[in-house]
């Protein structure tokens, strides 16, 4: 079940965020490599910014193509990954 589907607490966010297995399916990445990615310290340029809901982990659908884009760019920097997270966050807090 993913993010959107069902009752769990991301089921009112729709597709706006996808489970680390649907991250890994949409890069073409082993589930572990997304896990270790989210893993790393947030000073690491191949760090993934995600939110961990309960015990589970998503990622916003923005924050994967903003974190591939940087990522070929060479250029994904903590500030902004960073910053993108903090607006999504305050976002999916919203009654």
């Amino acid at each position: 079940m993913s993010a959107g589907e069902g009752k769990g607490p991301g089921a009112n966010l729709g597709k706006r965020l996808l489970t680390v297995e649907e991250v890994a399916k949409e890069l073409g990445l082993k589930k572990s490599k997304v896990y270790q990615f989210c893993r790393s310290l947030p000073n690491h340029p191949l760090f993934m910014p995600h939110i961990r809901l309960g015990q589970r982990i998503y990622v916003p659908k923005e924050v994967v193509d903003l974190w591939v884009k940087k990522a070929v760019e060479g250029t994904l920097s903590m500030e902004e990954s960073g910053d993108l997270m903090e607006a999504r966050e305050k976002r999916a807090k919203r009654p």
